[in-house]
């Protein structure tokens, strides 16, 4: 919890650069960089700044012995995170740190505008603390995109445009090129690099604090990675917490359904041995009186031996019971002699 805390302080602490990520068709194959801005552009500052950070871009990419062709932004597209899908870019709220943006060029020759398999940017690695030196031969290396060892005067540009520099607009750049060539040979080497930048110590310190705000943005943009992996980290942890609570449950109802089914079942076995020691003992009242034990006698039985002891008196027409038993519910109160004529039981 403490991490997460402390990532999400410096994920919402105070940001020095807002940096976008601007891809485009260039002479047939596609770039993409990474622009920066003081704060969230409004459409026609991102309009304008894109238009012409690719311009330089363009003017660098352009293949030895191809004509030179000016760049024309046409219209942009943003990738939607949520939709995963590419949308126009119609306002700046539709902005957010580190989108992806796709520029369309107006109809030329080396337009192909296929969105897919955009590579990944060229980030900056400008040291943000060390020795003078070691951030200084850094921050050529920076400058020099095509790593010929040279800082072209597009190269320059493309630096201060990337980093969002707009206090020092293309002439001014332009300046600083010329007095730091100082052979004319329309590239900067090492050595007048760091001779300008004794000259010209502001222009060096406003880069560098550029770099430290891109190191600022990036550190947040990290921070940010960092804590979405720990939300989902936990989201994941919490999801597996709940599957394994859902089968303890499914467990303890299956193992209470078994031991009800096995109540059950030995609730029947106890039934099963009970009714059949009922049977045995019904077989054998049957055996022994010759009849169900829950039946009415049979009336008029021949069968004397069965009912041994039996106060009852047997005739060839039926008989007549003694006093000790009551009787049978049915049985006529006055039953017909041989001779017709009644007779008192």
């Amino acid at each position: 919890k403490a991490t997460v805390s402390v990532l999400y302080c410096l994920l919402y602490s105070s940001k020095k650069m807002f940096i976008l990520l601007v891809a485009s068709e260039l002479y047939d194959a596609k770039h993409n960089i990474e622009v920066g801005f003081p704060s969230v552009p409004s459409m026609t500052e991102l309009v304008g700044h894109v238009e012409s950070t690719l311009q330089i871009e363009h003017r660098l990419m352009k293949p030895v012995g191809r004509k030179k062709q000016a760049f024309r932004l046409e219209y942009i597209q943003i990738f939607d995170e949520v939709l995963q899908r590419w949308v126009d870019l119609l306002s700046s709220t539709q902005l957010h740190e580190w989108a992806q943006l796709y520029v369309f060029q107006h109809d030329t020759p080396t337009r192909v505008d296929q969105q897919a398999q955009i590579p990944s940017t060229r980030p900056i690695r400008s040291l943000p603390s060390g020795k003078e030196s070691e951030k200084l031969w850094q921050l050529f290396q920076d400058i020099d995109v095509n790593g010929n060892g040279y800082i072209e005067r597009d190269e320059l540009q493309r630096f201060f445009s990337v980093l969002g520099l707009f206090e020092f607009s293309e002439p001014m750049v332009d300046e600083f090129f010329v007095h730091a060539d100082s052979n004319r040979d329309g590239v900067l080497s090492y050595a007048e690099f760091s001779k300008f930048s004794s000259t010209h110590p502001h222009v060096i310190e406003a880069l560098h604090t550029a770099g430290n705000d891109y190191f600022e943005a990036v550190k947040v943009k990290d921070a940010e990675k960092a804590y979405l992996r720990l939300k989902y980290d936990e989201v994941e942890a919490r999801y597996a917490y709940l599957q394994h609570r859902r089968d303890v449950l499914l467990l303890e109802s299956r193992l209470a359904s078994q031991r009800d089914a096995l109540i059950r079942t030995e609730e029947e076995r106890v039934y099963m041995e009970r009714n059949k020691e009922l049977e045995n003992l019904k077989h054998e009242f049957l055996t022994q009186f010759g009849h169900d034990p829950g039946s009415p006698h049979a009336i008029g039985s021949p069968n004397r031996s069965s009912f041994a002891g039996s106060p009852a008196i047997f005739s060839e027409g039926g008989y007549t019971a003694s006093r000790k038993y009551p009787r049978p519910v049915g049985s006529p109160r006055y039953q017909n002699s041989s001779s017709g004529s009644p007779k008192r039981p």
